[in-house]
């Protein structure tokens, strides 16, 4: 896998590149052999306190080219995010302890491919040519499942959120939660489109 910084180091150490691989295997299980091995962008981690202890996310993300895709023409990423916590400790040690997979493509897209998603979407308010996150994998307590009500997937969900904000995408939408999934988006601002699909539209929310 080919790593690219863009103008900052990935700053990786080994302990954090065995913990990335380690997210990395379990959200690209669902996808396709040939995306495995597209050029990466591994970004610097972030921070939050949280009330478990110090959280890290980790991210890669990949982009995908028409002839990738079901249908031609368009483009998406692909974006993974690996959770790691460090608890108090002598000495503090940090452990993955999970991870997010989103998707981005343009609402135009699914119309071809995911007519259900589409019409939601469109009815809800966006337009065919925005972009918006689909939110494909969200286990933030994969391997941490003990630490429930800690305020990490919380931190989690804001900060993707927050950061297909500031990407300048137009929304973001879940397209199949389950009965844990939708317990925890009662604490959001999701709007509930159908019994399992989840957005929001970031130009309706502000």
């Amino acid at each position: 896998m080919k790593e690219v910084c863009g103008e900052t180091q990935c700053a990786l150490n080994e302990n954090e590149r065995k913990m990335l691989d380690e997210g990395l295997a379990n959200a690209r299980r669902t996808e396709p052999e040939a995306w495995r091995w597209f050029p990466a962008k591994i970004h610097p981690p972030v921070s939050f306190e949280t009330e478990a202890g110090r959280l890290r996310i980790l991210k890669e993300e990949r982009l995908l080219l028409d002839e990738d895709l079901p249908l031609k023409g368009f483009q998406a990423k692909i974006k993974v995010h690996v959770m790691t916590l460090t608890q108090e400790s002598h000495p503090p040690e940090e452990r993955f302890i999970g991870y997010t997979k989103i998707y981005e493509w343009s609402v135009g897209y699914l119309k071809g491919w995911e007519k259900e998603s589409y019409d939601l979407l469109e009815k809800h308010g966006f337009a065919t040519e925005d972009t918006v996150a689909d939110l494909a994998l969200f286990y933030p307590l994969h391997e941490a499942k003990k630490l429930k009500r800690k305020g990490i997937g919380t931190a989690v969900m804001q900060h993707l959120i927050g950061e297909s904000k500031s990407e300048g995408l137009a929304g973001f939408y879940i397209p199949m939660a389950g009965n844990e999934m939708r317990e925890f988006l009662k604490s959001t601002e999701f709007e509930k489109a159908s019994n399992e699909f989840y957005l929001k539209n970031f130009a309706r929310n502000e």
